[in-house]
């Protein structure tokens, strides 16, 4: 999809300088721009433009300068939010492609699932699972006994979430990630490792996001907005 520069001026409210005309087809860091694509600096004075970047357009604060002569430029209060705006243009998020519970998902008979709800094949749902309204559980999750998922969160695939853990609202737990595993504590008095007790769950507060293969240990509460890489 190609749209003329003014259009994307028009979406970030930003003031235009340069060639309004200019196609641009896609969003890109400086370093893989090329000329149909517009980027962000957020000191652009200080960059050798032509050798950090084939960018002809630039998303820039208010009052910068250009760059070079032929590099169109979007003044803009806040960078990042316009830019991140331009990226969300250039490639929108897809509807959600899970609908309903699968046939092939398994839920436990106690569990309490809210409106809209998705889950996926190959799914495990425990007894006194609680699961939020407009929550999406990807294939191959698996929520033990006692778990809680807030409203409209999402879990990846093959996330699992061990007994009594919270997740709160709006959350992103990302693919293959592991909440409440056992921790490493052991008494080797007798000459024998034996896994010590364990401390607690894990409680997810809202709007908190897990990356990809984390692991969070019993005992841990994860304060709201939190970004776990």
């Amino acid at each position: 999809m190609q749209v003329r520069l003014s259009k994307l001026a028009e979406l970030t409210q930003g003031v235009l300088t340069g060639d309004p005309n200019l196609l641009i087809d896609k969003a890109a860091p400086l370093h893989t721009a090329d000329a149909t694509a517009i980027t962000f600096a957020e000191r652009p004075e200080r960059l050798d433009w032509n050798a950090a970047t084939q960018a002809r357009a630039a998303v820039v604060p208010l009052g910068a300068e250009r760059p070079t002569p032929d590099v169109a430029t979007l003044q803009v209060a806040d960078v990042k939010e316009a830019f991140e705006k331009i990226v969300a243009f250039f490639r929108p998020p897809r509807p959600r492609w899970l609908q309903g519970v699968s046939e092939r998902a398994v839920v436990a008979p106690t569990a309490k699932i809210g409106k809209n709800v998705a889950i996926g094949p190959g799914a495990v749902i425990g007894d006194d699972v609680e699961i939020g309204d407009d929550a999406t559980i990807h294939p191959g999750v698996v929520l033990q006994p006692g778990v809680k998922v807030g409203e409209n969160t999402v879990l990846f695939p093959n996330v699992v979430v061990y007994e009594d853990c919270v997740i709160g609202k709006n959350c992103l737990l990302h693919a293959n990630c592991v909440v409440g595993a056992y921790g490493f504590g052991y008494d080797s008095s007798t000459g024998v490792h034996v896994l010590a007790a364990q401390f607690g769950n894990v409680v997810v507060e809202d709007n908190v996001e897990i990356g990809d293969n984390a692991t969070i240990h019993p005992g841990v509460v994860l304060q709201p907005g939190v970004k776990v890489g």
